[in-house]
């Protein structure tokens, strides 16, 4: 049996590639990027917030999906650093004032927000399995259940009826 970690990584690969999927984590980390490699930016998001942002990892594709449900975890502190006045006195001052005025009209975007929950509600399945995988138990059975239920979804997704992303139209 192939390794189930990499396989479950290998198909939320497969939805990063979705066109609006590849566009949300894309955005996302830019807004992460801008606000991690800014000490200004990260020490007032540090003081909305007592957590940090997380990065998505190079080796990993799973990790943009923690990335992205991280983010929505602190969704309104972003949203509240980059409205606050501190905010706007240090972009008016720095050389990166294009890219922090890119970083506040997405983090203020509610379409961001909802395709983000799309993509995590599309991936949830397969995150909590991979979860499961790196538990270091027997989940063969688990496995099998997932993927029954994956299967479902998918179907759901295809004619319409998907109670998670209604939206989302999968072609057969």
């Amino acid at each position: 049996m192939p390794c189930t970690p990499h396989c479950l990584d290998l198909l939320l690969e497969d939805v990063g590639k979705l066109p609006w999927a590849t566009e949300v984590v894309a955005k996302a980390k830019v807004v992460v990027k801008f606000i991690t490699n800014h000490h200004q930016n990260q020490a007032l998001f540090r003081e909305k917030f007592a957590l940090d942002l997380l990065k998505s990892g190079d080796t990993c594709f799973a990790t943009n999906f923690i990335m992205l449900d991280h983010m929505l975890e602190v969704r309104e502190a972003l949203q509240e650093l980059v409205v606050g006045r501190e905010w706007r006195e240090w972009n008016g001052k720095s050389d990166h004032s294009d890219d922090g005025d890119e970083v506040r009209d997405c983090v203020l975007r509610s379409e961001f927000w909802k395709n983000m929950e799309e993509v995590l509600a599309l991936t949830k399945g397969t995150m909590a399995l991979l979860r499961e995988c790196d538990r270091g138990v027997p989940i063969a059975g688990k496995v099998y259940v997932a993927m029954f239920n994956c299967r479902q979804e998918l179907e759901a997704l295809r004619d319409g009826t998907s109670e998670y992303c209604p939206r989302i139209k999968v072609s057969a």
